[in-house]
């Protein structure tokens, strides 16, 4: 029998069914806890039951973003369980709830030790912060920043410029004038998106050929939203986070508080439009994983401002990494060799008898090999998964054995002497660009600057 079930507890919501994880029967809790069915019947059920209840209020979701307070289900599954072994045991009627009760408490402390420091900006990241302020007040003046336009438009339109055209609405505009969607932003939303344009050619291209409107408008085709309208949201996002704007328009605080942000957002003078571009990027590959539409856009932006949110309050030195996207520099170049192959995804060979091959695209770019997880070559570098960087050294080793290409002595995370072994077409091209890019000795293996061979 079992003590509940989903329908009759009234907190369990479609979205919160899976947190559901106390149905079970007295029988089995009641050999867990080395004691009779009728003896911990009562105990059990009233232990139980309310443990269910507290399990599905925590797990409910309100909206995308906004999650209920307090502990997680699996915490008061296992302290459910513990309780429940704790009142059917004779000899130890305690230990199994002060056990877990003791280990939950030092887990939490030990997150809030580790966690980063909270601190003030600095002198050098006070600056930046004013001069990203001193643009969000600007509003846009036809003499001053008509400039900015025309690059605007070169960056990203083909044609004679034009100050009023329906060809701004292919960058995302929403009418004939840019300007009317800067009100949120003023100069600070159109600088970041003529920075993005310039500095990442290739990845703003792919992003923008793909929300290209095709045929007639239609709100619930998947597929569109307004890129240029996204990145001033995006714009917006990243000033309340520097303290310098307040929700939804909202005035900013009087004082920016203490934080451990700062390293990421402003901590050059590069690194608000770096965040800019990766949380655009990111905002545009979860729209294309969930086959969004323009109505159902808003969903998917609040769901990676939370993850970008939670990410820098872990402390992670920059955006990019968190969000498992390529370095934003290989938005300016084309690689020097690039395709899909599949790869093996362990290095063991105990592992590699009967692991299956993954469909990855594989990056080469001096000396760092990147793979990616993407369905689209064309996008894989601008918002595909970035599952790996492996970088050449002088003591690589590049062979071709039948229908596979082996790489060996590889750099990752770290590590040395790992092995690389892929299959799929073009290996003699792959194998001649790889031995093209083994360094000649080891001082020549520094030379690449734009990747962090710490991504995960």
């Amino acid at each position: 029998m079992l003590l509940s079930t989903r329908n009759e507890c009234g907190f369990c919501t479609p979205r919160a069914k899976k947190s559901c994880s106390l149905l079970v029967s007295y029988k089995t809790l009641a050999r867990a806890a080395g004691a009779s069915l009728a003896k911990t019947q009562q105990g059990l059920a009233l232990c139980t039951s309310a443990i269910h209840k507290l399990t599905c209020q925590a797990s409910v979701t309100i909206g995308s973003s906004k999650k209920a307070a307090g502990p997680p289900a699996w915490w008061w599954s296992g302290l459910a369980l513990s309780a429940a072994v704790a009142y059917g045991s004779e000899k130890f009627a305690r230990t199994p709830l002060l056990l877990y009760i003791g280990a939950s408490v030092a887990v939490v402390a030990s997150r809030r030790l580790m966690a980063p420091n909270k601190r003030p900006p600095t002198a050098a990241e006070t600056q930046t912060l004013d001069a990203i302020r001193a643009d969000l007040k600007t509003p846009f003046d036809e003499a001053t920043h008509g400039d900015l336009l025309k690059r605007l438009w070169k960056a990203g339109l083909d044609g004679p410029f034009e100050r009023r055209s329906q060809k701004w609405q292919l960058l995302g505009f929403q009418g004939a004038d840019p300007t009317t969607d800067l009100r949120a932003c003023k100069l600070l939303g159109l600088k970041t998106l003529v920075t993005f344009l310039e500095t990442s050619p290739r990845h703003a291209e792919a992003i923008l050929e793909s929300r290209r409107i095709t045929g007639d408008f239609d709100p619930r085709k998947p597929g569109f939203y307004p890129v240029a309208c996204a990145g001033i949201e995006v714009t917006a996002f990243l000033c309340e986070l520097c303290g310098l704007r307040g929700p939804n328009g909202a005035p900013p605080p009087a004082e920016l508080p203490p934080s451990n942000r700062w390293a990421a957002l402003v901590g050059t003078r590069t690194s608000f439009d770096e965040c800019f571009a990766a949380v655009l990027r990111a905002l545009d590959r979860r729209f294309d994983d969930e086959r969004g539409d323009y109505m159902g856009f808003a969903s998917v932006r609040d769901a990676v401002f939370a993850d970008v949110r939670e990410a820098l309050d872990r402390g992670e030195s920059t955006v990019e990494r968190s969000l498992k996207l390529a370095p934003g520099a290989w938005g300016a170049t084309k690689p020097d060799f690039a395709g899909f192959l599949d790869k093996l995804p362990a290095s063991s060979r105990a592992k590699r008898l009967v692991a299956a091959w993954q469909r990855r695209y594989f990056v080469l770019r001096g000396t760092v090999i990147g793979v990616l997880k993407s369905e689209s070559a064309t996008r894989a570098e601008a918002c595909g998964e970035l599952r790996s960087l492996y970088r050449l050294t002088a003591a690589s080793v590049v062979s071709v054995r039948r229908d596979r290409l082996v790489v060996e002595n590889l750099e990752r995370d770290g590590r040395s002497k790992l092995k690389l072994v892929v299959r799929g077409d073009d290996l003699e091209k792959w194998a001649a660009a790889l031995e093209r890019a083994v360094p000649q000795n080891f001082s020549d293996s520094g030379d690449e600057a734009v990747v962090d061979l710490d991504t995960s």
